[in-house]
């Protein structure tokens, strides 16, 4: 999964809009998740160099996990990954997303890797739609875009989802 923050948008001010496109560029962030039901010892190293392997490309990337070992020695491992590689460890979770935890964040990368961005783009079709339409994003007129992102989801459909997809439990038991 990708996602973009367009943090041009909070600078209203056109003639700071115009010097950051001709001195600068503009600020955007482009993030990378590899998303995964569990981590344990088993697989962690696995998942975690796919997210490497996936994310080096993007601004920031992160191995994403429904369930993480409250285990010191394992938290310890996945800490060590992560200041390593630079890849952050999200726990999330589903029955409440906004109590997700970000277990040790992303290191921000200023340079985003355009030869890998470019693979990506040729083998996929989604991809280089993603890149032409955050090319195109006019933050002022963010209506026109709407069709081309995925709608953000409100709670009761994320939850909806979960279920239908049998991630939670749907509490008909």
């Amino acid at each position: 999964m990708v996602g973009v923050q367009f943090e041009y948008a909070d600078y209203e001010h056109s003639s700071l809009q115009a010097w950051m496109r001709k001195f600068d560029r503009l600020p955007i962030k482009i993030f990378s998740f590899e998303i995964k039901k569990h981590l344990d010892f088993g697989n962690y190293k696995e998942y975690f160099f796919q997210a490497v392997s996936n994310s080096s490309w993007a601004n920031e990337g992160y191995l994403v996990a429904l369930s993480v070992p409250q285990d010191g020695e394992f938290r310890e491992a996945l800490q060590k990954l992560s200041q390593s590689f630079g890849i952050g460890i999200i726990l999330l979770d589903a029955a409440n997303l906004s109590q997700s935890e970000i277990l040790s964040p992303a290191k921000y990368k200023k340079q985003m890797d355009y030869a890998v961005m470019y693979e990506l783009a040729e083998k996929n079709r989604d991809f280089s739609q993603f890149l032409t339409t955050i090319t195109e994003y006019d933050h002022k007129n963010p209506h026109r875009y709407l069709s081309e992102f995925d709608k953000v989801k409100s709670d009761a459909e994320v939850a909806d989802y979960l279920v239908e997809k049998g991630i939670l439990p749907d509490g008909k038991e």
